[in-house]
């Protein structure tokens, strides 16, 4: 059998030496040839010089460049879309996905006979403030999707190339391969492994980077927040009965003496409602248009090395 593994670089001219031959040094029971497919994401340094030698020197190497930074989850399309394998591993370029635990993935598949196997980090080597932003980010983003997530898995991990053939059929404009490796369902297991430190550099992901792939993957991957709009013009319609029966009550009572403020209450509460579910119900409809009708490229390859 042969496995791919991918890998997004970004600032990582420094690392990629380390990382080609960790990766190609790998004796992997029932595996008889590894391919190690780098995409270049539009990386500011001498990343692609770096892909070109390690291509050069080892024919197990290929080497993508796009046209620009598109971002890591586009890179780790383009980079299972050019993949072969029969197994899949997708991991970070940073060497903070240790290379040797790829054996243990594979024994925890044998005992599973799972089609996903994640690799837990069960101590993250990062900053406090990396750690948080990381665990909210996945918690929000999980908890309006509805998918069940752990905290500890991000990219990397073991697929089955059915599943990865399951992902690239359901890619978006705006894909995020946690959610959609999450999505496709299959059997799935986790291993717990030792989270590296990142020797060099620091994370490309700035807060404001991190609150923009939020709301783009939010508002691209899951309408549940649109329905929770439905459900709360709904509510405050229903609430508005009660409010306008309240109100009529203190009327009878000659409770209220400014004359028009029982007819403004009602019509605020209950126009309000109204507006609030018809906008849910419209923007349900236009999230279904923009899946079906998005058709913009989600990267452009510039050079490859095959």
């Amino acid at each position: 059998m042969k496995l791919s593994v991918v890998s997004p670089v970004y600032k990582a001219e420094h690392m990629l030496g380390e990382l080609v031959q960790r990766i190609l040094a790998l004796t992997v029971p029932g595996i008889s040839e590894i391919e190690l497919v780098l995409v270049e994401d539009g990386s500011p340094d001498q990343s692609w010089e770096e892909i070109k030698k390690a291509a050069a020197k080892y024919p197990q190497v290929k080497g993508i460049q796009l046209s620009r930074n598109f971002g890591q989850h586009p890179a780790i399309v383009a980079g299972l879309q050019a993949s072969t394998g029969d197994w899949v591993v997708v991991m970070d370029c940073d060497l903070q996905d240790v290379p040797e635990e790829i054996p243990q993935l594979f024994e925890k598949q044998k005992e599973t006979e799972a089609d996903i196997v994640f690799a837990k980090r069960e101590r993250r080597q990062d900053s406090l403030l990396k750690k948080a932003t990381s665990t909210f980010f996945y918690k929000t983003f999980f908890f309006l999707s509805g998918i069940k997530h752990n905290a500890g898995v991000a990219n990397f991990g073991l697929y089955r190339r059915i599943t990865i053939q399951a992902v690239l059929n359901s890619v978006n404009a705006h894909p995020f391969f946690p959610f959609l490796i999450q999505s496709v369902g299959f059997r799935t297991a986790y291993l717990s492994v030792h989270h590296g430190e990142r020797l060099i550099g620091k994370s490309s992901y700035s807060w404001i980077k991190l609150i923009k792939l939020a709301l783009m993957v939010i508002f691209t991957s899951t309408q549940r927040p649109l329905k929770w709009v439905i459900k709360l013009g709904l509510i405050i319609t229903s609430a508005s009965f009660f409010m306008a029966a309240f109100v009529f009550l203190q009327w009878l009572n000659k409770g209220i003496q400014v004359s028009g403020y029982t007819s403004i209450m009602i019509s605020i509460w209950f126009l309000t409602g109204c507006t609030i579910f018809t906008l849910g119900v419209i923007a349900s409809y236009l999230g279904k248009i923009l899946d079906n009708v998005s058709r913009k490229p989600i990267y452009l390859i510039k050079n490859t090395i095959y």
